[in-house]
């Protein structure tokens, strides 16, 4: 008796961890950077989503300026080989300064379903002319491994 209700508990807390998995629209919950042009360029991995999409940054915990671009899948998926470069460009007039920790807000809006959020806070340093992406991790910045993509 006392096996079957270690299997049956089992079972359950097994069920219970798909079902977390499965109910997160946003499996990772994580915004992917490459560097493109010694620029830093964003993306994400799920390729499933459409309907539209934006992305605001701000300088970290200051709320304003907000700059922000808004897609749509269909259009524009932020994907590897087609990732949103940040620049003045796709964020009107925003001027990345070096070493500054910034917010970034990736929000999705897929039809019948709640707006999904993946957030980050990334900085900037330079490196002999080239440009290192970092993560902020609330007290120093990062480095953070990625892959040059020059076109």
């Amino acid at each position: 008796m006392r096996l079957n209700k270690f299997k049956y508990l089992i079972i359950l807390i097994s069920l219970g961890l798909i079902a977390c998995k499965y109910s997160n629209p946003y499996h990772s919950g994580e915004i992917k950077f490459i560097t493109k042009n010694n620029m830093p360029c964003l993306y994400i991995d799920e390729y499933n989503f459409i309907g539209d999409y934006t992305v605001s940054i701000s300088q970290y915990q200051m709320p304003e300026p907000i700059f922000g671009y808004a897609s749509q899948f269909r259009k524009n998926y932020p994907k590897k080989d087609n990732c949103l470069i940040i620049n003045n460009k796709n964020f009107n007039n925003l001027n990345l300064k070096m070493n500054t920790p910034y917010d970034i807000q990736f929000e999705i809006a897929p039809p019948d379903k709640d707006s999904v959020f993946r957030t980050t806070i990334f900085c900037i340093r330079s490196d002999r002319g080239r440009r290192i992406m970092q993560r902020f991790d609330g007290v120093k910045c990062s480095d953070i491994q990625i892959e040059l993509v020059d076109r």
